[in-house]
This record gives C-alpha cells, sequence and structure tokens, in this order.
C-alpha cells in the first residue's frame, strides 16, 4: 500500500519518537515506515516541544490546528461577500 499521499497516524507519530529517542535518522525512519524523509523532519519539527525535544502529542495538536485554518469555510448568507 502506497502511503505517500496519506497523513501520518498517531502510531507512526509513536514510532517516530521511538526510533528518533535511539538515534535512528530520518532517512532510515521513513524507509521503515515507508514515507520519505521529508515527511519526517516536517513531523519533528512540527512536534518540537521547547526544550527542543519531539513529542508526538504535540505535532498531532499542531496538525490538527493547522488543517482547520486551511479548511475552506462556506459563505454565510447575508455576509458581504455573500450575492
Amino acid at each position: 500500500m502506497d502511503r505517500r499521499s496519506k497523513h501520518l497516524i498517531s502510531e507512526e507519530r509513536g514510532v517516530i519518537f521511538a526510533k528518533h529517542n535511539r538515534g535512528s535518522n530520518q532517512r532510515s525512519i521513513g524507509q521503515f515506515l515507508h514515507r520519505p524523509a521529508r515527511t519526517i523532519c516536517h513531523d519533528l519539527a512540527q512536534g518540537r516541544r521547547e526544550d527542543g525535544t519531539y513529542c508526538p502529542h504535540v505535532a498531532r495538536l499542531v496538525y490538527t490546528a493547522s488543517r482547520a485554518r486551511c479548511r475552506q469555510r462556506k459563505l454565510v448568507e447575508g455576509s458581504d461577500l455573500y450575492r
């Protein structure tokens, strides 16, 4: 199954956390998960805490917040843009 265009799930973030803590690089984590190394890099950057460590829960919260911002909103009847 090709997972290139799918979003990361919680279990994959857990694997990223475990392998990153063991010292694995992004390319090897990506190969293990069958994901591009850039996806791993992006998730590691998204889930970075203030102290610099990766937290899968933080990565999920940032992902959810960014998805909420990018979704298209329907025009509300009676608004300035609605005609």
